[in-house]
């Protein structure tokens, strides 16, 4: 199991027209619930998925772009330097792929970066992009994109630009900045915030020289600076509007909710800057005393809580730009799941409800479960966890918590797990340690007795799902079996 960490990434010509691909892609969903053959090819490495179906993939030295289909003419993104692999984070519709990362360095150092969407093909960015996908993004409807740019060699300065997908126009949102990802003191954060017509780029960044951050927001060509003198390394995130960010000023250690054309709320004093806003409130980190405790803020009545009393850090698989925009819990932004142990073995395993409705839960007390995996189904009704059983080869088995009641769904040699469509999930297990794989299986926690369906055997390791959950992406290649990228369904 890939243990993760937790929060305290050349079009060619012959593709099928929009119209085309979705009338395929229903045709072959609706005429077939077998695996399908997407393309042929060995030791084919899985890099993303974008949110429209397109799986880009590493063969050899080249990165391809292919839409989920049967026979679909793949795409060639951009060359990777013999013995690398590419970086890349999918953002909405849009992939960034940075060619040569140093993985020898936390954040990757600086790499060539190329832009790549189905509507605009593959668009050279950059020829030295500092690695920062917490100031990477594409809009919603993937024609705008930001990112990193003319970095310095050692990737600790460099500019922030805001571009069309297809870079026809480019125009640079804040120059010679501090970068550092992912520890630098000043490493900026960005993306778009809102949704439809309203999404616009959002930036909290170190101005040259200074060292507190300022927060600014672009409509079209006008800048405004919603806020200044805040607590470094910057953090910010965002409403579901896309209007309201929480945020820390640096002197006191006070954190705010700020909006455009409105003077900042204070939420509370001696806070450790970690928050997001749900739709009712502010859920953040403070401290009492000299312990982290998880805290609500009531904006219309100015009333504090406390949800636990004792927190370690939240449970999330969020990385990049999307620890700003996106739910930072559940689904639904209703649950979170924290632990407040830690252990050579894992975490413990707690939820509790943003709200204040209810008393926390504990899942499990004992620090023995993975990291870095889904706590949620995608209807946000089960808790999903992971038990270490061979902790040395990173095996364990898979739970699912409804209520008070826990179910284990695999046997004791899953190795990974992704949330499917409503209460299904699907995950690979019966793992061979010496080939490297296993059995991708779908089950649905909502019944009574669970009969998990089994997709495919032999599957690699690293299998994907769409950001929906809809379609499972995987590779084979063992004896016996043809060579290459599938693609199934998540529902039978």
């Amino acid at each position: 199991m890939l243990i993760g960490g937790w929060v305290l990434a050349l079009a060619s010509c012959g593709d099928p027209s929009t119209h085309d691909l979705q009338t395929l892609q229903e045709t072959q969903e609706v005429s077939s619930s077998a695996p399908l053959l997407v393309q042929p090819g060995s030791a084919q490495q899985l890099l993303a998925v974008t949110s429209d179906d397109y799986v880009l993939y590493q063969e050899g030295t080249e990165v391809f772009a292919s839409a989920l289909i049967s026979g679909a003419q793949r795409q060639r993104v951009a060359s990777v330097p013999a013995g690398n692999l590419a970086f890349v984070y999918a953002s909405g519709k849009v992939a960034f792929v940075w060619t040569n990362p140093d993985r020898t360095k936390p954040g990757f150092g600086v790499s060539p970066l190329w832009v790549w969407s189905a509507e605009s093909g593959a668009n050279f960015a950059s020829d030295g992009s500092p690695i920062g996908t917490f100031s990477t993004a594409a809009s919603p409807d993937g024609r705008s994109v930001l990112y990193p740019t003319r970095g310095s060699a050692d990737g600790t300065s460099g500019d922030l630009e805001l571009a069309s997908a297809d870079l026809s126009w480019r125009t640079t949102m804040a120059a010679g900045i501090p970068m550092g990802f992912p520890f630098g003191f000043c490493r900026p954060w960005a993306s778009f915030v809102g949704s439809g017509n309203s999404a616009h780029p959002v930036a909290l960044y170190c101005r040259p020289g200074e060292s507190t951050a300022t927060l600014s927001s672009w409509r079209g060509s006008t800048k405004a600076d919603l806020l200044s003198g805040v607590a470094t390394p910057p953090f910010f995130t965002a409403d579901e509007s896309g209007t309201t960010f929480f945020t820390t000023l640096a002197s006191p250690s006070t954190a705010v909710v700020v909006s455009e054309h409105r003077a900042p709320i204070v939420v509370d004093q001696n806070v450790t800057r970690t928050g997001f806003i749900t739709e009712d409130g502010v859920v953040y980190v403070g401290l009492v005393g000299t312990r982290p405790a998880l805290k609500r803020f009531d904006p219309a009545t100015g009333e504090r809580t406390t949800l636990v009393e004792n927190i370690r850090g939240f449970l999330t698989t969020l990385a990049g730009s999307d620890l700003i925009t996106r739910p930072w819990g559940s689904p639904d932004r209703k649950k979170l799941a924290y632990f407040t142990q830690a252990s050579s073995f894992g975490l413990d395993q707690n939820q509790v409800d943003v709200r204040g409705r209810r008393q926390a839960v504990v899942i499990d007390a004992e620090p023995r479960n993975w990291s870095g995996v889904p706590s949620f189904t995608a209807d946000s009704r089960h808790f999903l966890f992971a038990r270490s059983t061979d902790a040395a080869n990173g095996l364990g088995a898979l739970f699912a918590q409804f209520g008070t009641t826990s179910r284990q769904y695999s046997d004791e040699k899953a190795w990974n797990y992704l949330p499917a469509t409503g209460s299904k999930v699907s995950y690979l297990d019966n793992f061979d340690l010496g080939t490297f794989t296993g059995d991708l299986r779908v089950v649905d926690l909502s019944r009574k007795i669970l009969e998990p369906r089994r997709i495919a055997t032999g599957v690699d390791a690293n299998f994907l799902a769409s950001p929906d959950g809809r379609l499972l992406i995987y590779t084979r290649n063992a004896p016996g079996v043809t060579a290459g990228v599938y693609v199934a369904r998540a529902e039978p």
